[in-house]
């Protein structure tokens, strides 16, 4: 190997080893996907909070989880934008463990890819949403309010 080859690839390495320093040292806030039996872990050992990002109709007519917050994606994404300064304290603490939950999946990854951008460290998606949740034996209580207080737990 001649002494070009071997200063290349030296500094090759060393810009590797640079860059994964770089990563090591960055905290790691990313949304992390759980199951129904992971996320009802998660609230059961009071570890985490929920949020239901669904909409009003799909509260009342399917039910909601006991003590999850009711906030619809599309409010939460514009107060989160435009006025977090209304957030009650415990919904703007960012090292608390947050499940976010929607029908699907799909809106409650949505929401929760926006926390981690906005700094959160411990956000949970519930794959397959409430549809998964129920299929999975989790429970719901009847949600029959014709309104939501956005920033108070259900029932």
């Amino acid at each position: 190997m001649t002494w070009g080859k071997t200063k290349a690839n030296l500094v090759c390495f060393c810009i590797l080893l640079k860059t994964l320093q770089g990563y090591a040292s960055e905290p790691e806030n990313k949304m992390l996907e759980v199951n129904f039996y992971q996320a009802a872990q998660l609230v059961a050992n009071q570890q985490a909070q929920i949020i239901d990002v669904r909409q009003l109709t799909e509260w009342q007519a399917s039910g909601v989880i006991k003590g999850a917050y009711l906030i619809e994606m599309s409010n939460l994404l514009t107060v989160l934008k435009e006025r977090p300064s209304i957030l009650p304290d415990k919904l703007k603490d960012k090292n608390r463990h947050w499940v976010i939950i929607c029908r699907s999946g799909k809106r409650s990854a949505v929401v929760a890819k926006v926390l981690v951008a906005m700094g959160y460290k411990h956000v949970y998606n519930v794959s397959g949403g409430i549809l998964n949740w129920v299929a999975s034996g989790g429970g719901l209580v009847s949600y029959t309010h014709k309104s939501v207080s956005m920033f108070e737990p259900s029932i």
